[in-house]
């Protein structure tokens, strides 16, 4: 039922049919009531055509007069007349051995189910000083309801399946205008932010909606608008001064007429130059990355290549820090990504790695290529991070000190810019400490 089709079908399939449910236990209550109504009216029809007949005290007279009448209308009722002790003077020979119960001060009509005879409906009437009662049968009745009660739940189950079907029909005709809002929207990207949904002309409450999100989307292309002026300008604004600092810092710097610890402090001031540059160069790739201004290179090629020239590298970066690197797997297989910017990923995983972890620790590299997605796993031997920490270390400026007794340099921007690089590949990185041993694990997974 995720489907909201779905789920307005089988509301509509639902409310029809219980409305129809409801309608048709209604209209047997009715029919119930109606149905005995009726047979109250012919019983006191029948009592007073008998009324109209009898003449006199209640005597012999009258019960012949009462025995010949019953006779007649012995398939449809039957007769009893009893004191008001209730004494029975007179029952019709269709009663047999049964006798009617009963209802003086209670109610003129009353339904009972008496044995032999099934269930009655019974009036009573004062007839001279004596009570007559009058009963028919309700087995017509119960037939009938029978045969109602069996319609119905045919009926309930016909317009059920109906109901579903139409629907199925009604739920596709009403969200038409939600879908097409839906494909346009789809089709709204950084490169076509000046595309707009058509507003129908209905102007109903899909009408609103589509006004909304063009206002929403008119704020978004105003602020990639501006975002991209920003990195445009911030490219030249910032770096242009940091490239005259560091040409004075390096012309004082050879120049001779500073002291050692004037050098000293000259060549820490181009080193943390040269940090502040890297930082300002990464901040500007996570702004276009965010605003979705980045265009990759993207095409379908064969990792196993692309692995094995990074693993090239990656060897001679691990000796250099006293650290052993190993390629466990690279296997064939076809992946869809951006050699320059897969290259960049690694490098950042792969630097932060040796960055925590202790010398003449392993580093292990695995690319497996399944169906479904290109995995690479880098294993370390460093000390984990706390399970708290698992997701934070991907964001900006975040580094856990705690992971080693050694001073690193960076900014914290690494593991961020790998995020989103593989964001852009609609990829996902995520860290989980090793079971077998301390250590941490990073995999990335590219959809194939």
């Amino acid at each position: 039922m995720n489907s909201l089709t779905a789920r307005l079908a089988a509301a509509f399939a639902i409310m029809a049919t219980l409305t129809l449910a409801a309608i048709l236990v209604a209209g047997r209550w009715i029919l119930d009531r109606q149905v005995v109504a009726g047979i109250d009216l012919l019983n006191q029809a029948e009592f007073d055509e008998i009324s109209a007949e009898i003449n006199g005290p209640f005597g012999p007279a009258v019960i012949d007069a009462l025995t010949e009448h019953a006779l007649l209308d012995a398939p449809m009722f039957f007769f009893q007349v009893h004191e008001s002790g209730g004494a029975i003077l007179f029952r019709s020979q269709n009663l047999g051995a049964n006798e009617l119960p009963a209802t003086s001060g209670i109610e003129p009509h009353r339904t009972e189910d008496v044995a032999e005879l099934g269930v009655l409906r019974i009036s009573e009437f004062q007839l001279g000083q004596q009570h007559m009662q009058i009963a028919a049968s309700l087995e017509p009745l119960n037939t009938l309801l029978a045969a109602y009660t069996r319609m119905s739940v045919g009926l309930v189950a016909v317009v059920a399946l109906v109901s579903v079907l139409m629907g199925v029909v009604f739920s596709r005709i009403a969200l038409r205008p939600i879908r097409e809002i839906g494909r346009t929207a789809r089709r709204i990207g950084a490169d076509n932010l000046a595309e707009r949904i058509p507003v129908p002309a209905t102007r109903d409450e899909v009408a609103d909606l589509a006004l909304l999100l063009n206002r929403m989307f008119d704020r978004i292309e105003s602020g990639f608008t501006e975002v991209r002026r920003f990195t445009a300008e911030a490219s030249h604004e910032l770096k242009t001064p940091l490239v005259l600092a560091r040409l004075q810092a390096e012309k004082l710097a050879r120049d001779g007429h500073l002291s050692r610890e004037q050098t000293e402090a000259m060549n820490s001031l181009l080193g943390e130059l040269d940090r502040l540059q890297r930082v300002i160069d990464n901040l500007l790739f996570l702004a276009k990355a965010d605003a979705g201004v980045m265009q990759l290179n993207l095409r379908e090629q064969d990792p196993q290549t692309f692995i094995e020239a990074f693993a090239e590298d990656a060897m001679v970066l691990a000796e250099d820090r006293d650290t052993k690197f190993s390629l466990l797997a690279n296997e064939h297989g076809r992946a869809r990504f951006d050699t320059e910017w897969m290259r960049r990923v690694l490098l950042n995983i792969l630097t932060n790695a040796l960055k925590f972890g202790p010398r003449g620790s392993t580093l292990a590299l695995e690319s497996r290529v399944a169906p479904d997605a290109w995995r690479i796993t880098l294993t370390d031997d460093g000390p984990g991070v706390p399970e708290a920490e698992l997701e934070r270390i991907f964001s900006r400026f975040v580094q856990l000190s705690e992971r080693t007794s050694e001073e690193v340099e960076g900014a914290g921007l690494g593991l961020a810019i790998a995020r989103s690089i593989l964001q852009l590949h609609g990829g996902t990185i995520r860290a989980t400490n090793r079971t077998d041993r301390a250590g941490l694990r990073m995999t990335i997974e590219i959809p194939g």
